[in-house]
């Protein structure tokens, strides 16, 4: 959900100062918004690094790198 500039920021919430939308969202990358719009949680998805076409976690990171 968005939530419109000045919006209380929730837990997981990300803020676009510029109003671009950066990669690893539910939203294209470069998707402009006003700026100040808040992005809710569940809006912001989690970095696994399918969004860069790299697949694994941080133990994948740990234990020896990320499989392409």
């Amino acid at each position: 959900m968005l939530l419109k500039p000045g919006s209380t920021v929730p837990l997981g919430g990300l803020v676009l100062p510029k109003g671009l939308v950066p990669p690893g969202s539910a939203f294209p990358a470069g998707t402009e918004l006003p700026a100040g719009t808040v992005l809710s949680a569940p809006c912001v998805l989690p970095v696994t690094g399918a969004v860069t076409g790299q697949l694994g976690d941080l133990p994948d990171l740990l234990g020896g790198g990320l499989r392409p």
